[in-house]
């Protein structure tokens, strides 16, 4: 499988001024940031340091074995649930930990072994049916991540706040397009 390996000068000059988990750093919180896909797409490895993160895992440095690609920025994110417990088991200080999910990025192919549905019958934009299962997927892994949280007694002084980059071009506002 080839994943991409963009390079991007924009993630080189970081931002100009503190990031939150820097400004959290100085109120004694660590950090991390997981994600799914490849770190090295807009060389967000050193982007992530940047921004002031204590810990960064990505595609390169977690265990894939028994996973499926997700699509060709990298594995399934459910790769992140055995880093992610075995950070949060070690954290006895206040901590920010992100998690960037891939399965819903462009070319939107759920792993081969997750069910998919038809939520629109003969529809006529091409992958909508396929975006759709792929976050119906993301929904399965936060389920998955937010028990885990309870299951290491973190959920109950947890705020967690989902956001997506951006949105998808389905015809919504006449756009067909991923960017």
């Amino acid at each position: 499988v080839g994943f991409v390996d963009r390079g991007s000068c924009r993630s080189l000059h970081g931002v100009g001024v503190d990031c939150l988990p820097q400004l959290l750093s100085k109120k004694g919180y660590t950090s991390a940031f997981f994600q799914s896909p490849t770190g090295r797409f807009e060389n967000r490895k050193e982007l992530i340091s940047r921004y002031g993160f204590d810990d960064f895992y990505a595609m390169e440095n977690i265990d894939t074995d028994g996973f499926e690609v997700a699509n060709y920025f990298g594995y399934e994110d459910r790769t992140l649930l055995k880093p992610s417990k075995e950070w949060l088991e070690k954290q006895e200080e206040p901590f920010l930990a992100v998690y960037l999910t891939g399965a819903t990025h462009h070319d939107y192919i759920p792993p081969p072994s997750f069910e998919t549905f038809e939520f629109l019958e003969n529809s006529n934009v091409k992958d909508y049916n396929s975006y759709l299962n792929c976050i119906r997927y993301v929904d399965g892994f936060l389920a998955e991540l937010f028990e885990q949280y309870k299951q290491l007694n973190q959920y109950d002084n947890t705020i967690f706040i989902v956001t997506g980059d951006h949105g998808e071009g389905f015809g919504e506002h006449v756009a067909v397009q991923h960017n």
